[in-house]
């Protein structure tokens, strides 16, 4: 079985790309330009004029996806041989993430609500070709958060708990490879040491990152993505 991986930038992916690669010993086949249906970053909405300004030189492309076989042709490969994982992050999360990569990057113009409105194209995408598609498997960031946090393998409280199992469930059924709880002590070590941090973590798993917006503009993105 062949294996791709897709998100925006800073939802996740190389996070969620270790933990499945180490937990299910798999490998993932993306590769290209940024361009390239086979990037993990690849733009896979319809409307290419979307895609912020300040970023257009990079992930622009014609390439038009409406179902999962579209995407199959598009990466020439065997249709019967591909599975896919895209991660989405939580959209107030993300926003602060990518406004970050965007000033490191120095991303110019950095324009707020393009990077919002391609969140919801590209959200709406995936869930559109994902739907009733069992080789199309979408991780919530939250998801994955809730699960290292809820797996304490030391005291072993909190590591049955329905979120823990359905999550697991789901991966389980996915890569047709049953692991338990108790497989991800050492993906959970490497995460926290070198990967990412229990602070970083909790700042995820609690939500502090709400405290960077005010009552109005959480109203103003709920109001947009519910359009």
């Amino acid at each position: 079985m062949i294996y791709y991986l897709y998100g925006l930038q800073r939802s996740g992916t190389n996070i969620i790309k270790t933990f499945l690669s180490d937990s299910y010993d798999i490998t993932f086949n993306n590769k290209g330009d940024r361009n390239n249906v086979a990037h993990k970053h690849f733009r896979i909405y319809d409307d290419k004029t979307k895609i912020p300004v300040c970023i257009q030189h990079q992930y622009s492309n014609n390439i038009v996806i409406n179902c999962y076989e579209d995407l199959i042709i598009s990466l020439k490969e065997n249709i019967n041989n591909v599975k896919i994982i895209v991660v989405i992050k939580d959209i107030f999360s993300w926003l602060i993430s990518i406004e970050k990569w965007g000033e490191k990057c120095k991303w110019s113009p950095f324009i707020k609500n393009e990077f919002l409105n391609e969140y919801k194209l590209y959200v709406e995408k995936w869930e559109q070709i994902s739907k009733d598609n069992p080789n199309i498997c979408i991780i919530y960031y939250d998801e994955y958060i809730h699960f290292i946090k809820n797996t304490n393998t030391n005291t072993n409280t909190n590591t049955n708990t329905n979120t823990n199992k359905d999550f697991l469930i789901k991966l389980n059924d996915f890569f047709n490879k049953k692991i338990n709880i108790y497989d991800v002590e050492e993906i959970k070590k490497v995460d926290c040491s070198t990967l990412f941090t229990n602070n970083s973590i909790d700042y995820y798993y609690y939500r502090q990152y709400m405290d960077k917006y005010d009552i109005n503009e959480i109203q103003s993105i709920n109001t947009f993505l519910e359009k």
